[in-house]
Formats: structure tokens, C-alpha cells, sequence
């Protein structure tokens, strides 16, 4: 969260500042009161940042605004998939409000930060008006501490798509800084080991209050990031918590993967009810290749039929090349193996030609176009 920016209006698609609709104070000694060392939870911390940003925004005093900005500041436009970077210079002027330009409002709709109180990650979502345009826009912030107070390091400015007001639009209600939720993302982590126990911590609270905040603490606990010792037991339970309680499919999957590759007693069928194959077959449950591995686990006929279904399906019909050969071979070897009862050596041979028939196929593909190589080197 670089290239350049030749005009400084660009950076707001031409609309300059948005003024805040909430009359803050700009005073600069409460400005650096509040961008000083702060109390409590990085929440609180970004909370005080952004009320001071607001207030430098507004504010008579163009030094106000930029004594938020670090020296060594990257500004960023995110338009479409370019990503334009902007000097420090151009950031800070394109900032500041054109006194001929008709009243703008700008108001905080949604904060989050992620990170911890020497090092936040701000995500807003800002509303704004002017004249007779409106639209929102969503800034991402990083924010840290340096000589005893924060500042702003890097921004990127996402704008969304002006609008015409309409008569009908309801009038701007001016409303206050939202409260800043905690998101948990161990990304956000630096190598400071107090700041990554602050990170673990904050994670560890967020997740008890948001079980869709768990995915991410487990993440860090299974692959032993910010500083944190592995524990493949815990981030079990917490990818458990993200696929039960968050409905999230991919903790589902994660949970499942981890159950399979531990091999305890139990943790078969723990995995299989995570991907929903405890019950009756379902086009939407029980699908993909870790769920068929872990079906053909149990040694259970019946299971290992579900099992079968799921590769041959993957495999595709006999007039069609477009299929998968690996799962054509995990359906041979059920049959060969006998897996459902008895050995069909002649069933299995035919899957394994159709796998041999998909790989020329794949083969021929890859010499008259490399990019058509689904299972190529990455």
C-alpha cells in the first residue's frame, strides 16, 4: 500500500478537498495532542488519529495538515488495476480546499484498523459532497510512530464514481466519527516483539467477539507468524469456530486439510462433518478432492462410493478431454484396490486410458500454446 502524478487535482478525480460536515476544532495544540501517545486499545489510538486528520482537514492552518504527514510519505491512487503514486507535495496540496470552489462535506462512514498503537493500519470509507455531485471513496492508511507521536506514512486513495444529486437525494446529515473496530490481520505485524504480543492480543479479542475475525488468528497460530508460537491444535479449533459459528467455506476447508494431515483418533470424521459430509449426499456439501481422501479414509463402502462419485465426476465423460487425470487415476485405483467390495480390473483400466488420453490432450495443448497448460510449473 507508487508511479507519478503530474497534477495534483488528479488525486480526487478533479474535486479537490471534501471538507468534513462535523465542525472540529482546529486547534493545533489539541491536533498534537491527539496525534501524540495515546491510551488504550489501538482502536482508541486510531479513533484520536482520525479525529485529528479531520481537524486538519477543516482547519485554517495548512501546517496542521501536513505535520500528519512523515517526510518520507508514498501517496497512491488506486484507479482500475493502475496504482499512481504521488509525491508528498502533490498529496498534501491536493488535499487542501480551493476557497473559489463551491462548500464540500466529508464525513466517516466506516473505520477499521488493524495493526497495533505504534503501527495502525486505517481502513475508511468516506461519504462526501460538492455542489451538486456526491460519492464515496475508501482510503487505506498506514500510520506509525515516530519521535513520540503518529504519523501518516502511506496512504492510498481508492476514489468511487461521482454521482449527480437528484431532488429526491435526502438532505447531508452531518454525523460523528464512527466508532473504529478492530480487524484482525497479522500482516499488519512488524518485528517489534511487544507489538506482536499487542497483535495477538487484539486478535485474540477480536475473535471472541467476531467469530469471522477467527480465520485470520488462526492463520497466524498454523503458521507461526507474528511471533507467535505454532499451535496447530488451537488454530483448529479457531478455523472450527470461523467454518461453524462465521458459515466461512474456506475455514471450513482449513480446519479439514489440518484435521486430515494429524491423523488422530476421531479427526476423520470431525473433517468430514466440517465439509458437510456427516449427512445425505448434497450437490453443495461434500464436494472437491479433501473430501473424497477423506471418504476413501474411512474404509466404509458406502463412504468410499460418495468418494468415487466425486473423482468421477471431476475425471468428465469418455468423449470429453476436459476433465482432470488424476482424479480419473484415484477412481481407477478404487476399483483395482477393490475398495467398494470387489477388484474390477477392467473398470480401473479404462479410467486409467482416459487419464492417459487427458494428459496427450494436455500435452498437445501446452506445444501449440504454453499458457493452455493448467498443470504446469507455476
Amino acid at each position: 500500500m507508487k508511479r507519478g502524478l503530474r497534477r495534483a487535482g488528479w488525486l480526487f478525480g478533479g474535486l479537490g478537498l471534501l471538507l468534513p460536515a462535523v465542525a472540529w476544532c482546529a486547534d493545533p495544540v489539541a491536533q498534537s495532542a491527539a496525534a501524540a501517545i495515546g491510551k488504550g486499545h489501538a482502536s482508541e489510538r486510531a479513533a484520536d488519529f482520525l479525529a485529528s486528520w479531520l481537524q486538519a482537514l477543516s482547519g485554517p492552518d495548512a501546517a496542521a495538515l501536513d505535520a500528519l504527514y512523515a517526510t518520507d510519505f508514498v501517496g497512491q491512487k488506486q484507479v482500475g488495476k493502475r496504482s499512481i503514486a504521488v509525491t508528498r507535495a502533490d498529496f498534501i496540496k491536493a488535499l487542501r480546499p480551493d476557497p473559489s470552489a463551491p462548500p464540500r462535506l466529508l464525513q466517516i462512514r466506516e473505520a477499521k484498523v488493524a495493526g497495533s498503537r505504534k503501527n495502525l493500519w486505517i481502513t475508511l470509507r468516506t461519504e462526501w459532497r460538492q455542489g451538486k455531485q456526491s460519492g464515496q471513496d475508501s482510503r487505506h492508511m498506514v500510520v506509525v510512530e515516530q519521535g513520540g507521536r503518529l504519523w501518516i506514512r502511506r496512504e492510498q486513495l481508492t476514489p468511487g464514481r461521482p454521482s449527480s444529486l437528484r431532488s429526491s437525494d435526502r438532505p447531508w446529515v452531518a454525523a460523528p466519527l464512527p466508532k473504529v473496530s478492530y480487524r484482525c490481520a497479522w500482516a499488519s505485524c512488524s518485528s517489534d516483539p511487544s507489538e506482536q504480543a499487542e497483535v495477538q492480543s487484539e486478535c485474540s479479542q477480536a475473535c471472541e467477539r467476531d467469530a469471522g475475525q477467527c480465520a485470520e488468528l488462526a492463520e497466524m497460530l498454523q503458521l507461526a507468524r507474528c511471533g507467535a508460537t505454532l499451535d496447530v491444535r488451537r488454530a483448529i479449533d479457531l478455523w472450527d469456530r470461523s467454518c461453524q459459528v462465521a458459515r466461512d467455506a474456506r475455514s471450513c476447508a482449513k480446519a479439514a486439510q489440518l484435521l486430515s494431515d494429524r491423523k488422530e483418533p476421531g479427526d476423520i470424521q470431525r473433517a468430514l462433518s466440517l465439509l458437510g459430509c456427516q449427512g445425505p449426499p448434497s450437490a453443495r456439501t461434500c464436494q472437491g478432492p479433501l473430501a473424497a481422501q477423506l471418504l476413501v479414509a474411512t474404509a466404509d463402502p458406502k463412504q468410499v462410493k460418495r468418494a468415487l462419485s466425486i473423482y468421477l465426476k471431476a475425471c468428465g465423460p469418455d468423449d470429453s478431454l476436459d476433465g482432470s487425470a488424476e482424479d480419473c487415476e484415484r477412481a481407477a485405483a478404487i476399483y483395482k484396490q477393490g475398495l467398494l467390495g470387489t477388484p474390477d480390473s477392467s473398470k480401473a483400466d479404462e479410467l486409467q486410458s482416459h487419464a492417459d488420453r487427458i494428459r496427450m490432450e494436455e500435452d498437445r495443448r501446452a506445444v501449440e500454446d504454453p499458457r493452455a497448460n493448467r498443470h504446469g510449473d507455476l
